[in-house]
């Protein structure tokens, strides 16, 4: 069962790793390892009733994302991203692709839009994985929707 989840999930647990940490390829190969090393460790308390094997090894990658941005601190209490003066990107009325607006969402909707339209993960998968009621995910997707929105065309 674990080697096909590996098989299987790798590559989406990998991409969602990696655009949530800014596209830093070793830092998603290094999450994205650390995930599947605590799923091994403790697959004992993985409850197929509570959540399919996808949905937990997500939840995994999250709770590891968050851990080392929490750890490194970039990001603040609340949990967003702190963008430096270094990083600060051209104006918007120039034209922004996709990947600079994702990067000026907090977190929290940057997470959601990864899960939902990059991995293509349905909307009662996100849900599990961020532990709220599928009508909560859906208004927080549609949410964070405008929030890019409002980015792009401010």
């Amino acid at each position: 069962m674990f080697l096909q989840s590996f098989h299987d999930y790798h590559v989406a647990i990998y991409n969602f790793v990696y655009f949530n940490v800014g596209k830093n390829k070793e830092l998603a190969e290094d999450l994205t390892q650390d995930t599947y090393t605590k799923a091994w460790k403790y697959r004992h308390a993985f409850d197929e009733n509570k959540a399919s094997l996808k949905t937990w090894l997500y939840s995994i990658a999250r709770n590891l994302i968050r851990d080392y941005f929490k750890e490194y601190k970039f990001c603040n209490d609340e949990g967003e991203n702190i963008v430096s003066e270094a990083s600060t990107y051209e104006d918007l009325n120039q034209g922004l692709d996709l990947h600079l607006a994702m990067n000026k969402l907090n977190t929290h909707d940057h997470e959601l839009l990864t899960m939902r339209f990059i991995n293509e993960l349905e909307i009662e998968e996100v849900a599990q994985i961020i532990n709220k009621s599928y009508t909560a995910t859906k208004t927080a997707i549609h949410r964070a929707l405008n929030n890019l929105k409002q980015i792009i065309n401010p």
